[in-house]
């Protein structure tokens, strides 16, 4: 019954011991640490394994990035965003081996679109550009900065209505005062910037007409922006008395 209390003043004592050892032993471990693992991240980078593309302009271009680049300075992150600089690199993920190897995949972006001169629109509406694209059989988009994403959701949406002609836009563009024109085949359409899809209703209405005579090749262009009809531009060229009276019975029968 005497001892009880000595016993506990002990052990109280003893848990002091103990910790003031272990954050003793810390502060001493903490620098050997943080100089051990901080000469592990900054070790020089020997090898690097490019995974994803696989043309040899290519490679060498992200070679030259990567050498404008500090690697040993710089974390994983700011690798990564260093590379994806590239406009034509869409994605890069980026992996340290231990100790002096870096595994780096790229993934390139993929073009649905030519852009105004000379960039490309990818799936997400996002322009890029590329020194390494020729020529591909690709829709032209034009429109002002900052339109890429509209015109990009107008051309799919438009895209889809003349797919029953069968045919497909081949150009789409948006003017500075809000416009939209379009290209099918060698024959240019004109939108304007309202009733948008009334207007494309009635120039199916005038295609099928057309159609059916066997004389939409011989238009020039179509303007829709009448309201309750369009202006049809046929393509110059020599034309007989029998011609020009089919062409005012078409005139004739489109109605609108």
């Amino acid at each position: 019954m005497i001892l009880a209390p000595m016993k506990t003043e002990i052990s109280k004592h003893m848990k002091v011991i103990v910790v003031c050892l272990v954050v003793m032993l810390a502060i001493v471990i903490a620098p050997l640490l943080s100089g051990y693992f901080g000469t592990l991240l900054t070790v020089k980078v020997r090898f690097i394994d490019i995974q994803g593309i696989v043309s040899d302009r290519k490679i060498n271009a992200v070679n030259r990035q990567l050498a404008n680049l500090n690697l040993e300075a710089l974390t994983i992150e700011e690798i990564k965003v260093g590379l994806e600089e590239l406009s034509w690199i869409r994605l890069a993920s980026i992996r340290k081996i231990w100790p002096d190897r870096m595994n780096i995949h790229l993934e390139e972006q993929v073009p649905l679109a030519h852009w105004n001169e000379n960039e490309y629109l990818n799936s997400d509406g996002n322009v890029f550009s590329s020194e390494f694209l020729g020529d591909h059989d690709l829709p032209f988009l034009q429109g002002p900065k900052g339109a890429e994403r509209l015109v990009m959701w107008q051309f799919q949406k438009l895209n889809s209505v003349v797919g029953v002609t069968g045919r497909t836009i081949s150009s789409l563009g948006l003017n500075d005062r809000g416009g939209w024109s379009f290209v099918l085949g060698d024959i240019s359409i004109r939108l304007g910037k309202e009733d948008i899809m009334e207007r494309m209703r009635r120039f199916l209405r005038v295609y099928r007409e057309l159609e059916s005579a066997d004389r939409f090749m011989d238009i020039a262009g179509i303007d829709t922006r009448y309201p309750n009809g369009v202006a049809v531009n046929w393509k110059q060229k020599k034309c007989s008395g029998e011609c020009y009276a089919e062409i005012t019975s078409l005139k004739r029968d489109i109605a609108l």
